[in-house]
């Protein structure tokens, strides 16, 4: 009887040595840099009562660029259905570490910037903001496995103080968008734009997917509200000529109080102060390349993309 025992006991044991093991060797790291085509769909609301929407799908390539010295692989933007390099706009390089840290560079101004860290676990904290004065954190708050279409991959939330949640999923990127800057959360903006990761693919199978923002819509490559954007933007806000060099005009219904051009990455770039409702605008020295101008009027915040040649 006590022999079976023992049996029965090593015989569980083993069970359960088996069973850990399996559930550890289940669980592999998945990069954001990996070989295929990578695509990521992105629906934004904006302005004061989100009455404004902008589309774009982002293309992960294996084409390597070199910036300032290191090696990335190329992102592009477009918004047609299929992916076509030929038409699409090339946005920055990406590369990822061997320390699971995910970086974006642009051409621009040949900085680096720190996109993801996903080495990161539950009470762990990153560094959003420093400007020699204070330093502001983001906190890990709570790391998770979950499975998405078969592959484990780990869910990663981060919170700055009490308000400002951001979530990353290993191997897809930031549920608002592969670019969203998460350190954005840290400055004061009224009213935040409502923006969510409709789709991740790789290799044209759709690993992630979220259709809460319209659910008439379930695909990966439909504009929720065609035309809204251009229609709402140009009654009240023109900007020419688009392409530019050196100089563009805007014109708005309402005084503009400030505009601001930033790269792809959202970092700010010029900066203008004005009370004008026609105004030319100098952009000698922005290197060639896409670029999104925010206006800010007593009415709203509007965005547009504006190429430089």
């Amino acid at each position: 009887m006590k022999k079976t025992l023992v049996l029965i006991v090593m015989q569980f044991a083993l069970i359960i040595s088996v069973s850990l093991k399996a559930q550890t060797q289940s669980y592999e790291y998945v990069p954001i840099v990996k070989e295929g085509l990578q695509i990521w769909t992105i629906d934004r609301e904006y302005g004061q009562y989100n009455e404004q929407y902008s589309y774009e799908r982002l293309a992960l390539t294996e084409q390597d660029t070199i910036i300032d010295g290191k090696s990335y692989k190329k992102l592009y933007s477009f918004t047609e259905r299929e992916f076509n390099i030929e038409t699409a706009t090339f946005v920055c390089g990406i590369r990822e570490n061997e320390n699971k840290q995910v970086f974006v560079a642009s051409y621009h101004n040949q900085q680096e910037f720190l996109l993801y860290d996903f080495s990161l676990t539950e009470g762990d904290s990153i560094l959003a903001e420093s400007n020699g004065e204070y330093d502001l954190y983001f906190n890990v708050t709570d790391v998770d496995t979950i499975d998405y279409n078969g592959v484990e991959r780990r869910k990663i939330t981060l919170q700055f103080y009490n308000y400002a949640w951001v979530t990353w999923i290993e191997g897809i990127g930031n549920i608002e968008g592969l670019l969203m800057d998460w350190r954005s959360y840290t400055m004061a903006m009224d009213p935040m734009p409502n923006v969510r990761l409709r789709c991740y693919e790789h290799n044209e199978e759709c690993l992630y997917s979220d259709f809460s923002f319209n659910e008439s819509i379930y695909d990966c490559y439909t504009p929720l509200y065609t035309g809204l954007e251009n229609n709402e933007f140009e009654r009240e806000v023109s900007i020419y000529p688009n392409p530019a060099k050196d100089y563009f005009f805007i014109n708005s219904s309402a005084p503009i109080k400030q505009l601001i051009i930033c790269n792809l990455l959202g970092q700010k770039l010029k900066e203008y102060n004005t009370s004008e409702i026609t105004s030319s605008i100098d952009i000698i020295g922005l290197n060639k390349g896409v670029y999104v101008v925010k206006i800010y009027t007593d009415k709203a915040v509007f965005s547009q993309k504006i190429i430089v040649e």
